[in-house]
């Protein structure tokens, strides 16, 4: 390639070595690029992708995989559901119980508040 600055235009003529480079480059890095993403990232049945392993031989990852994978997030996505109900569940008890506690227990404290204080006063002795 070889540009040149005359008259106020630039003049940018490209040779036949520049071109060949060029193509060269294209097909190096272009080419296996588009192999990649067309040929091994394509899915091959419902769930099945073809991986390259660390031999570079291809095999198809079975999409029982996926299946075990989705079965066991579905079971502990209940798991936690259930848990959070038993949990909210647990949390009502205990503030029911709190109130019963609180209303049983004033009763008879008030109670024994007044005769302390009746026993305490000036005017009981």
């Amino acid at each position: 390639m070889k540009a040149n600055f005359s008259n106020g235009k630039l003049v940018i003529r490209f040779t036949l070595n520049f071109i060949a480079h060029q193509i060269l480059l294209f097909h190096t890095v272009s080419l296996p690029a588009a192999f990649y993403i067309v040929v091994l990232k394509q899915p091959e049945k419902c769930g099945e992708y073809l991986i390259l392993d660390r031999k570079r031989r291809f095999f198809a990852l079975s999409s029982r995989l996926y299946r075990e994978v989705y079965a066991n997030l579905e079971s502990l996505s209940l798991t936690l559901q259930e848990n959070e109900r038993k949990r909210q569940e647990f949390e009502q008890l205990r503030q029911d119980w709190a109130s019963g506690v609180t209303h049983d227990l004033k009763t008879p404290l008030s109670y024994i508040s007044g005769y302390t204080d009746m026993l305490l006063s000036d005017e009981h002795e």
